[in-house]
């Protein structure tokens, strides 16, 4: 483990309560807040951010404080793993891989593809001829 001590970057979040235009305000740290706003202590506020990690809360305004995050939350894992196959053009046989492609995949999935491969080669504005096909009913 790392012997230095990390330190989280914090910003100090003001949500005000009774105003329309700049509601919420984001500042570097509390002394910052405080200089800007000298009606408000800065001990008080710290007792109520520091020690009880609580946010300050009144009739006007809800301060808190956040942790600012510098790198991504969670490490993206990557869910596709390439797939390499090496063949000699001269004795590869495309179709005969194919073949064992599709003979492998499930009925479901080999129907939807031929489904959607025929859908794909349909123009959008073609209709079925309903001439053609035959409604039968099913005895009881």
């Amino acid at each position: 483990m790392d012997s230095k001590k990390t330190s989280k970057k914090r910003v100090v979040i003001a949500v005000w309560k009774n105003r329309i235009e700049r509601a919420i305000e984001v500042f570097s740290n509390l002394k910052v807040f405080c200089e800007s706003y000298p009606g408000f202590s800065y001990n008080t506020l710290n007792n109520y951010l520091g020690k009880a990690k609580k946010p300050f809360e009144n009739e006007q305004l809800f301060l808190s404080r956040k942790e600012v995050f510098t790198k991504p939350i969670v490490r993206k894992v990557r869910s596709i793993q390439p797939v390499v196959n090496r063949y000699e053009l001269t004795n590869h046989d495309e179709g005969e891989q194919n073949l064992d492609f599709w003979l492998a995949a499930d009925p479901e999935t080999r129907i939807y593809a031929v489904t959607k491969l025929v859908a794909e080669g349909i123009p959008k504005e073609t209709k079925m001829d309903k001439s053609i096909v035959q409604k039968l009913k099913m005895r009881e």
